[in-house]
């Protein structure tokens, strides 16, 4: 789906065309809202950029209303995923296909009379080291400086309950206090089991980080090699 597009320069690193960001969703409304906050952000450091979100499931707006809230063309869609896997791989493009416009240099061509839109999908956010440092921001935000402190690392991809037993058996090998780092992008559900998972202290997810916002700038103004602004 890699179909040429690309977002101008326009001066001082300015960017002109359209991002379309795309997170995964969640029934917990706190998710959208803090993906939203990211996407301002992104439309404040890039004017003249047209960016919309769009979710891939649970979460309106979907990925099909946010493409009809930009304008027709080429379209840098970046995924606000952590890492590769069913939904960059399958369910992004299975909603993205249904969207383009006639591709008639395919074999077999991809003629398409709905689409409106050539997208250039840019790789997950991770793993990246502006994640890491995303993640040590919290750590740090919480006031785990590494002394006396055993910290969990915990994803999306990682049970809960399998979470609380590593919390558990750093208590019972002589851990005076326990924390978790939530690398995670937004709050939700998985968030609120990690705060009940027996920690003394759970960082905050990702979102919100000036190395969040710097990483999804880079992946949009990377994909065809335009000047990346700079945040910090």
């Amino acid at each position: 789906m890699t179909g040429g597009a690309g977002l101008m320069t326009g001066g001082a690193g300015v960017m002109t065309g359209a991002v379309l960001l795309v997170g995964h969703g969640s029934p917990d409304p706190r998710f959208g809202e803090a993906l939203a906050q990211v996407a301002d952000g992104v439309r404040a450091l890039l004017p003249g950029t047209a960016v919309a979100l769009g979710f891939l499931e649970s979460t309106r707006p979907t990925v099909a209303q946010a493409v009809g809230g930009l304008p027709p063309g080429e379209v840098i869609v970046v995924p606000l995923l952590l890492a590769e896997g069913y939904h960059t791989r399958t369910d992004l493009p299975l909603q993205l296909n249904p969207l383009q416009l006639n591709q008639l240099h395919l074999n077999p061509p991809h003629l398409n009379p709905l689409g409106r839109s050539r997208f250039d999908v840019t790789p997950a956010l991770g793993p990246d080291p502006l994640l890491e440092a995303a993640l040590a921001r919290r750590v740090a935000e919480a006031g785990i400086d590494g002394d006396g402190w055993h910290v969990v690392r915990a994803s999306a991809r990682t049970p809960v309950a399998q979470v609380a037993d590593q919390v558990a058996a750093a208590r019972e090998e002589g851990a005076r206090r326990v924390a978790i780092a939530a690398y995670l992008l937004a709050p939700g559900r998985f968030h609120d089991g990690l705060l009940a998972a027996g920690a003394d202290r759970v960082t905050e997810p990702l979102a919100g980080t000036p190395e969040l916002l710097e990483l999804v700038l880079q992946r949009a103004q990377s994909s065809r090699g335009a000047e990346v602004v700079p945040i910090r």
